[in-house]
């Protein structure tokens, strides 16, 4: 995979795009430079996120999901992806899921222990996810 990470940034190749200028930019680097100045005031979809949606309360035990919105939830919620290292773009597995009137619970098989997540973190895992999550 010689060319997966060449935009010098250290993101894979698939969220290149080319602006309207013409020019090539990495769409994750574009989020972190502008989300605080933009993104917020202007209610802007990050690019990244903006082809899908997170996994419904009623998700099925065993779906393959992607840690594809980091940045939904409370503060706890995302301190706790830091603290097991999920990280972006990595492929997971629903072990169980537990609804709630305010939120909604989700476990994972690669998460040892009862360690809930919020479920608006994840999306449905596409195959280009799954493939791409093989060693």
């Amino acid at each position: 995979m010689k060319n997966a990470y060449d935009l010098g940034c250290g993101h894979p190749v698939k969220y290149r795009f080319t602006s309207e200028q013409g020019d090539s930019a990495c769409a994750m680097c574009v989020k972190d430079r502008h989300w605080e100045s933009y993104g917020k005031t202007l209610g802007i979809i990050r690019v990244y996120e903006s082809a899908r949606t997170f996994i419904p309360i009623d998700c099925p035990v065993g779906t393959k999901v992607v840690l594809w919105y980091p940045h939904n939830g409370y503060d706890s919620d995302r301190k706790r992806l830091t603290k097991h290292k999920l990280h972006f773009g990595r492929v997971y597995t629903v072990r169980q899921m537990d609804a709630f009137s305010a939120h909604t619970d989700v476990y994972l098989e690669e998460v040892p222990g009862k360690v809930p997540f919020n479920h608006v973190h994840f999306a449905f895992a596409t195959p280009g996810d799954i493939l791409d999550s093989k060693p």
